[in-house]
């Protein structure tokens, strides 16, 4: 990662005691503002000494649950609930956030394959860099709130990126316990190294991630989760010394957390044409190898059988497509097992 310093400054004081409401401002220069910025915002609350969390949404823009869990908190969160310092990112990604696209929309950037980014890059890529070098090295713990997005359904979970020792990788499972999702899936993203997660685990942090609904959607449930699950986040970080609010929405009784992984490639199915996809299951079936997944439907083909797509493993379905359409590469379904060890 480069060592220059980020173009990125913000008017937040982050050693400042007391409750701060800011920006990011990122220098941009467009045709319509030849000396703008993009205003990032983000808040401080801060009360004495204690453990640095940093929140994180909207890294996707197309992912909302995360980013109103984040502004709720950002109107709740007092100092006098905390011992410690919460900062709070919930549109990290700001200018997908503001167009619902999972990808900037100035540079075309997916965000979550920017990192440790670049000073002189793209904006995507100098967010990234800001958030690497300077509100990384002050966190403890950090949780990064995801959905699906457009393009996926995800079954409400906490996503554990493998960390590199197996004392991290207890006290994450613990914090997803905390969480209080009913599904847990661990897992290393392929050996993607251009991950927030992958950050912060080459930093050996605790950190922890969602998959919280998904569709393009805004699902009550998986808000109900994650608005009862970033307080009890607090508390197992070891920041909280009040009692939280009660919830907005009643969380649904989940039971213990089911840990749960990815395995590798063979627990995805990926469609082979451009089709209509039609599943042969429902998020949170069981499926066993050579099951059909789904079937392919060919508009401009009306005279040919739909193909089928099958699961090369067996376990639980995490994930389903979003959109009915599907391109050859689109991701349609994703299977998961229970973890051995």
């Amino acid at each position: 990662m480069s060592t220059q310093k980020s173009y990125i400054s913000t008017d937040i004081d982050f050693d400042r005691e007391g409750k701060h409401i800011g920006r990011l401002r990122l220098p941009y220069s467009r045709n319509t503002s030849g000396w703008g910025i993009i205003p990032i915002p983000i808040a401080v609350v801060r009360n004495g000494s204690g453990p640095t969390v940093l929140l994180t949404a909207g890294n996707h823009g197309d992912e909302y649950e995360g980013q109103i869990t984040l502004n709720t908190l950002i109107r709740t969160l007092e100092p006098r609930h905390i011992k410690g310092r919460v900062i709070i990112l919930p549109a990290m990604n700001y200018p997908a956030a503001m167009a619902g696209r999972r990808v900037s929309p100035f540079d075309g950037v997916n965000l979550n394959r920017a990192f440790p980014g670049d000073p002189d890059g793209t904006p995507s890529q100098q967010i990234a860099h800001y958030v690497s070098s300077v509100l990384v090295p002050m966190a403890d713990a950090i949780m990064d709130l995801h959905s699906g997005g457009y393009s996926m359904r995800m079954l409400p979970t906490a996503i554990i990126y493998r960390p590199s020792t197996p004392e991290l990788l207890e006290r994450v499972i613990g914090a997803a316990r905390a969480w209080g999702c009913p599904l847990g899936i661990l897992f290393d993203d392929l050996g993607e190294r251009r991950t927030f997660d992958a950050i912060c685990r080459d930093a050996g942090l605790l950190k922890l991630g969602t998959e919280l609904a998904g569709g393009g959607t805004v699902s009550v449930e998986a808000l109900a989760f994650a608005e009862t699950g970033i307080w009890n986040l607090l508390k197992y970080f070891g920041v909280l010394v009040a009692s939280p609010p009660a919830p907005r929405h009643p969380c649904p009784r989940s039971g213990p957390m089911r840990l749960t992984e990815i395995t590798g490639p063979e627990a995805y199915v990926y469609a082979t044409g451009h089709a209509i996809f039609e599943p042969a299951f429902r998020l949170g079936d069981e499926v066993a190898a050579g099951q059909v997944a789904g079937w392919q439907h060919y508009l401009d083909e009306i005279e040919r059988d739909p193909v089928p797509l099958h699961f090369h493993k067996g376990g639980l379905v995490a994930c389903t497509r979003g959109p009915g359409w599907i391109e050859p590469g689109d991701l349609a379904t994703l299977v998961v097992t229970d973890t051995t060890g």
